[in-house]
């Protein structure tokens, strides 16, 4: 047995690559990264809207954003009462909300069943000074607990 020659390693090292691409796992993607602040997203042409009578309309909540969804099919939607409450229960029970919307728009804007759709969301205002006086709170009321752990220790300790 004798060392590999050139070609002989580079076949190798090239079906070793092979293998390699087809027995990867697929990677994690991940969520979608939402803007820092308020946005608007829309789907579809609203002149294909006009008319249809297929109306969905939602509200859901992300990442601190507070989100209003209005969707209209177009007259030839081929969508029943059934498809649509389908749709809505699957953008409700999933946990990101903006992105269920933004896949379910793309799919049936692909389908040709959506007319017009507004994802319209808003971060929600957040007044500091409640934050901080709740956080003064909170710590003033653990320092106390501490201190009277403390406390009760050394009382333990002199029995």
């Amino acid at each position: 047995m004798g060392l590999l020659t050139t070609k002989q390693s580079k076949a190798m090292f090239l079906i070793v690559g092979l293998l390699c691409f087809t027995t990867a796992t697929p990677q994690y993607v991940g969520r979608m990264a939402l803007p820092q602040n308020d946005f608007t997203w829309n789907w579809g042409d609203e002149n294909l809207a006009r008319g249809g009578t297929k109306e969905l309309s939602m509200v859901g909540s992300e990442s601190g954003f507070r989100c209003e969804l209005n969707a209209r099919m177009r007259l030839t939607s081929r969508l029943s009462r059934l498809d649509m409450r389908r749709i809505e229960t699957s953008i409700r029970n999933n946990v990101f909300f903006v992105q269920a919307v933004a896949n379910s728009m793309y799919y049936l804007d692909y389908q040709r069943d959506l007319g017009y759709a507004t994802l319209d969301c808003a971060r929600a205002k957040v007044d500091r000074d409640a934050d901080e006086e709740a956080r003064t709170e909170r710590e003033v009321k653990a320092r106390e607990r501490a201190a009277k752990e403390r406390e009760l220790r050394r009382s333990r300790r002199s029995r």
